[in-house]
Order: C-alpha cells, then sequence, then structure tokens
C-alpha cells in the first residue's frame, strides 16, 4: 500500500508540476518541451540507448528543459531517494539523434507508464 500511494503521490505531484509550470510558461507544453527535475541537482545523463548500461554521451543539467520526441520502454531505473521505479524512457527530439534519458527525471505527465507519444521498435516516433 505505500509504494501504491508514493508512486500516486509522485504522479500527482508531477502533474501539478506541470500544469503550474504551463501556466508560468516555463514546463510543459504542447511542443514537447519538459524539464529535468527530482535529480538532487545532478541532473540526468543522456545515453545512446533506452539503458542506463547504455554509453552515456552527455548530461542535461536539472532545470534545464529538453524536447521528448517520443517515449519508449526500456531497461528499469530506480529512484535511489524515493524507490520509484520506471521502465520509461524520453527520445530527445530537437536534433538529438537516438538518445534517450530516463523519463523518471523529467516531468511529463505519468510516471511508469508512456504518457506522451510512443516510440516504435526502432526508437522513431510513430506517425
Amino acid at each position: 500500500m505505500q509504494r501504491r500511494f508514493t508512486i500516486f503521490a509522485v504522479t500527482v505531484a508531477a502533474t501539478l508540476a506541470t500544469l503550474a509550470g504551463g501556466l508560468a510558461g516555463t514546463a510543459a507544453a504542447d511542443d514537447g518541451t519538459f524539464q529535468v527535475t527530482g535529480t538532487g541537482g545532478l541532473g540526468v545523463r543522456v545515453h545512446t540507448g533506452p539503458s542506463p548500461n547504455a554509453p552515456v554521451v552527455g548530461l542535461v543539467p536539472e532545470g534545464n528543459n529538453i524536447i521528448v520526441a517520443c517515449q519508449t520502454y526500456g531497461d528499469a531505473v530506480t529512484d535511489p531517494v524515493d524507490g520509484v521505479t520506471s521502465s520509461v524512457w524520453d527520445k530527445l527530439g530537437g536534433g538529438n539523434s537516438d538518445v534517450y534519458v530516463s523519463d523518471l527525471y523529467v516531468n511529463t505527465p505519468g510516471i511508469g507508464y508512456i504518457s506522451l507519444t510512443p516510440c516504435d521498435t526502432a526508437g522513431k516516433q510513430l506517425p
């Protein structure tokens, strides 16, 4: 029961943050722009595939915006602070090709499930 409540609370918090950010013009928008959050100031690693074991090619600092082209399932990532786990990965858009960040650290509408446009198996956005 505690785990369900934690996931629910995190989902509600992320949704409220998205709504508040949208009203302020700084967070999630219809253009696929979302904010890196929940990393404890460390930022989120950018990987060549949807796995924490895929090579790291960059780092997006906490608070920075990213463009999410689509979402896919990959290897699970567990937040070491609150224990929440997600297998959803965000494929970055905006000129970035085939690079991913764990959705756990992005203020998309949902945690643990695909809440945006899904990617096909090749990591491309579906029509």
